[in-house]
């Protein structure tokens, strides 16, 4: 059985209006003001693994200064030695704070580094992929 995951969206740069739709792949998170939200998604299924799904769109509004955050599982599941996973709580509590002046590089410099220090010397496993987007 082959699937995959995905999130797709369109983001108006004039009026921070964003279509999207996820299937199965972990929610972006949104930061406003300091304050992280894992972006609200549809329970979609991954593409392939029923044919005639109907997916759906979803809709929100980025208002300037909002930072969205798009990541692969790589991020969530980076895995120390013990077997303990980074997960999305550390995801959002690394995330917590940051200034909206924040760079989008120095928002994943941050994700890494915190990811590093959190598995040690275990072997990354995954893949780690993170897109930035400032408004």
């Amino acid at each position: 059985m082959m699937f995959v995951t995905f999130f797709v969206g369109e983001l108006d740069l004039e009026t921070g209006d964003l279509k999207y739709c996820n299937a199965g792949h972990n929610a972006p998170v949104v930061l406003r003001d300091g304050i992280p939200q894992v972006l609200k998604t549809d329970a979609n299924v991954p593409v392939g693994i029923i044919a005639d799904w109907k997916y759906t769109l979803q809709k929100t509004v980025l208002s300037p200064g909002t930072i969205l955050l798009l990541y692969t599982d790589g991020l969530t599941e980076a895995t120390r030695a013990d077997g303990s996973l980074f997960g999305e709580e550390r995801v959002l509590a690394n995330l917590t704070g940051l200034k909206a002046t924040t760079s989008s590089r120095e928002l994943s410099e941050h994700m890494k580094s915190s990811v590093k220090d959190f598995v040690g010397e275990a072997e990354q496993s995954d893949d780690l992929t993170m897109l930035v987007i400032r408004i």
